[in-house]
């Protein structure tokens, strides 16, 4: 009896793993915040069973961190990317441009030369590795995961016979994802991904431009997808698919994004959003390592942690930014402020040196001070996982976005109340105002009492972001891999077909020949009534004798 307990209960161990796909996902390194994205997704599939091997590739930033503890990790090195887009100065590049003055084209054209070299990477590294490409091949993969900043993945998937495409969005739904499914973008109360730094009640203005960043976000997606599936024919053979409809065949899309943290907006059902998704569960009791520890024992009135997020290096922010910044924080004597800067910042050292309530660090456990009961205020830059964090700490924020969707992102937390936002430009200027928000936020309670509420709300949500992906990918396995029923008709329709303009053309053209018709018909009414005015007056008229 003990040996038929034993064999069914390993009988039974073998289930969730006789019954797992093997996954491949494919991870740039664009920025560490990217790469600890795909990570949490590599591990949560890891720990319910399934076969993960995570592929970072080394694209902006060098890979020097693991961040993913389940999977396998496979790395690969190498300047894909470096010589075409800035190098090692692509940081630096778009920390100074964050500060210029606005201008759309400049901006566009920022994104559009990134979708160009991207491709380029992409091109490199799947040419140049053969040996890896037929390993990979080997393996057979059910699944391949890509994020969808470019889409490289899903020709690599292609490559590499794999059966199945999966979308992660690393952020709230861009409009060139929207577009590529047919998804209507609500431009009057969705605010464009493409820096827009409007909340959902715009005015007749903030709608226009928020139109045409919408579209520009639509071209972004032309410079990336069409030009890379031509990339894929010239090495591959002109048979290669289109990457646009390997893309839309994906089942599932994953949003990384919460919707009690983005605008309420319309989603189709294989939309799935996971934000917070592997970032566990705030602990206000764990203990610190030092020097940390002790550094959140200071400050009489608590403490307000500052971080600008992995791709701004405030080495790089103009000297008035950082002098503005700092002599700040030194106003506030009775809080101690927590700041992560980087290697080389002398400039920050030696304006922090003046004040006795600043710690600067190069390294901070970002999470584990959100948590903790002494943290009074975050000042980020509105990047999409630190405000995650920062809700599910309860902790109020004061955010200075620099570009992409940190603006919106940032405007959503105002919305509901537990964030400020504040133009970073207006630093380079003078801190008064700087130093007026700090104050506002600390003094009203209303902040903190919001960020509570949507902790609370996270909390008490009846499905978390592990639940969602792991039972729709488990969803996904029992039903062969795929689901054209929750698939839209509406991304196999051209522009014109889907917003209805040849309906709206054929009604104008009607409306206009029924007006003709209409002034015409009257016009000759009228003109045959003059006439036949005219005729009877003159019958009447007495005859001269």
């Amino acid at each position: 009896m003990v040996v038929f307990l034993l064999f069914l209960f390993s009988f039974l161990l073998q289930i969730p793993t006789a019954f797992a796909y093997k996954i491949l996902i494919y991870s740039p390194s664009v920025s560490n915040s990217h790469l600890i994205s795909c990570a949490r997704v590599a591990d949560v599939l890891a720990t319910d069973g399934h076969d993960v091997t995570l592929l970072e590739v080394e694209i902006i930033v060098p890979l020097v961190n693991n961040f993913s503890k389940n999977a396998n990790v496979l790395r690969v090195f190498g300047p894909f990317f470096h010589a075409d887009f800035g190098g090692n100065d692509f940081q630096k590049i778009m920390t100074i441009q964050a500060f210029d003055k606005p201008n759309a084209h400049k901006r566009y054209n920022v994104y559009k030369n990134l979708q160009i070299s991207s491709n380029k990477a992409c091109e490199k590294f799947v040419t140049s590795q053969p040996g890896l490409i037929k390993s990979l091949r080997e393996q057979k993969f059910d699944m391949v995961i890509e994020e969808q900043l470019n889409f490289c993945g899903a020709g690599l998937g292609h490559l590499l016979n794999i059966p199945i495409h999966v979308l992660v969005s690393s952020c709230p739904m861009q409009e060139h994802v929207a577009s590529l499914f047919g998804l209507p973008f609500p431009s009057s109360y969705v605010p464009s991904l493409l820096d827009s730094d409007y909340s959902d009640k715009m005015s007749i203005s903030e709608r226009f431009d928020n139109i045409l960043r919408t579209i520009a976000g639509n071209v972004f997606l032309w410079h990336g997808i069409d030009p890379l599936t031509e990339i894929f024919r010239k090495h591959y053979g002109s048979d290669f698919p289109d990457l646009r409809d390997i893309v839309k065949s994906s089942p599932f899309v994953f949003v990384n994004v919460d919707e009690l943290l983005d605008f309420p907006r319309p989603l189709f059902p294989n939309m799935i959003n996971i934000g917070g998704l592997g970032m566990g569960k705030s602990d206000q009791n764990a203990k610190l390592e030092e020097p940390f520890q002790s550094e959140m024992s200071k400050g009489k009135d608590g403490i307000i942690f500052v971080s600008l997020g992995t791709i701004i290096r405030s080495s790089d922010l103009p000297t008035e930014f950082r002098r503005n910044f700092l002599e700040t924080f030194g106003k506030f004597a009775q809080y101690h402020f927590i700041m992560k800067t980087e290697k080389g910042d002398n400039h920050s050292v030696e304006i922090a040196a003046k004040f006795g309530n600043i710690f600067l660090t190069h390294w901070a456990p970002q999470n584990a001070i959100l948590a903790h009961p002494r943290l009074k205020l975050f000042i980020t830059h509105g990047g999409y996982n630190s405000l995650m964090e920062a809700a599910r700490c309860g902790v109020p924020v004061l955010s200075t976005g620099f570009f992409a969707d940190q603006y919106r992102n940032s405007r959503a937390a105002e919305r509901n109340g537990w964030a400020r936002t504040f133009d970073k430009v207006k630093l380079l200027r003078g801190n008064a105002q700087f130093e007026s928000t700090i104050g506002e936020m600390l003094k009203n309670s209303k902040y903190a009492v919001a960020a509570k509420r949507i902790q609370n709300l996270i909390k008490t949500k009846p499905f978390s972001a592990e639940e969602r992906l792991l039972k729709n990918i488990r969803f996904l396995e029992q039903n062969d891999g795929k689901l054209p029923e929750l698939l839209s008709e509406s991304q196999n329709m051209s522009a014109i077909a889907l917003y209805n303009i040849d309906l709206a053309i054929i009604g104008i053209v009607l409306l206009a020949f029924t007006f003709a018709v209409t002034f015409f018909v009257c016009k000759r009414i009228l003109r045959t009534l003059a006439q036949l005015v005219k005729k009877m007056g003159g019958e009447r008229r007495p005859k001269k004798e």
